[in-house]
């Protein structure tokens, strides 16, 4: 093999590694088209199993036709004034364990029936535990009283469960901007990014409104496994479609692609 064919063939393997960690990089995409519900055992099957929901005597879980958007979506619904949530096994776990490594969830959402509690849904990730109160992660804690105290928040304690807790209003991660409209799909998202050796950085948008970046000081290394989503005392039921995550490769890779290239063309002119 002469030395053009073998560097040619390190390239491209080294390429094709690239690349392919990129598109690897989707964690699970839901449409929900084609999903299924097992009213005996509460659980809604598409691109992951959701449920059962932690209070089904109040609550209720199904795959609906959509009038807004294309196909089928997830109904939540939800009695006045209780707490509720439910959790999905992403198909494999995102690591944090290096600066620089981001995770993202995205969906879109829309109360049902008009605008009440429009601001109350809650979404996140999660490393799971041996029960819910050793589970520890990151989400946006929609809240009750009032637009501006939703907020981002994390739950670092394995001794109790902070996701459904009312949380306190926090100046640095307050949201700004117009009311979410109720009845209207609207989307929502939150990153995490591991952003020092002992620090995560939290960033979302949840409708109009976008959140002031919220830092958590933390050293802890997280596994996140599942997307735990969530109401907490209200009465607002909710129509999720188009759940998405995304853990966006280390900067190492987008590096090696870039010194294949560059080798490459060295080798070019050196011809």
């Amino acid at each position: 093999m002469t030395n053009r064919s073998a560097f040619i063939r390190t390239f491209l393997t080294a390429l094709l590694l690239a690349t392919g960690h990129a598109m690897a990089a989707v964690i699970v995409s839901d449409t929900f088209t084609g999903a299924t519900f097992d009213s005996d055992n509460g659980i809604l099957s598409s691109a992951m199993d959701y449920g059962p929901l932690s209070n089904t005597t109040s609550t209720s879980l199904g795959v609906e036709a959509s009038g807004g958007n294309p196909g089928e979506y997830l109904a939540y619904g939800h009695s006045t004034g209780t707490t509720s949530f439910f959790t999905a096994n992403l198909p494999s776990s995102v690591s944090l364990a290096e600066i620089g490594d981001w995770v993202n969830i995205s969906l879109d959402f829309r109360t049902v029936g008009g605008g009440t509690g429009n601001r109350v849904l809650r979404f996140g990730l999660f490393e799971s535990g041996a029960d819910i109160n050793e589970a520890t992660g990151f989400f946006v804690a929609g809240t009750t009283t009032g637009n501006n105290n939703s907020r981002l928040a994390a739950d670092l304690s394995t001794t109790s469960n902070q996701f459904l807790v009312d949380q306190p209003s926090v100046s640095t991660s307050n949201t700004t901007g117009a009311q979410i409209v109720g009845g209207e799909w609207t989307a929502a998202n939150l990153r995490i990014e591991r952003t020092a050796s002992d620090q995560y950085t939290l960033t979302s948008t949840y409708g109009a409104l976008t959140f002031n970046p919220f830092v958590v000081n933390s050293s802890l290394e997280f596994d996140l496994d599942q997307v735990w989503i969530g109401i907490n005392n209200r009465g607002t039921s909710f129509d999720i479609d188009n759940l998405t995550v995304t853990a966006i490769p280390e900067p190492g890779t987008l590096a090696l692609v870039g010194i294949a290239l560059g080798s490459l063309l060295l080798f070019r002119r050196r011809k």
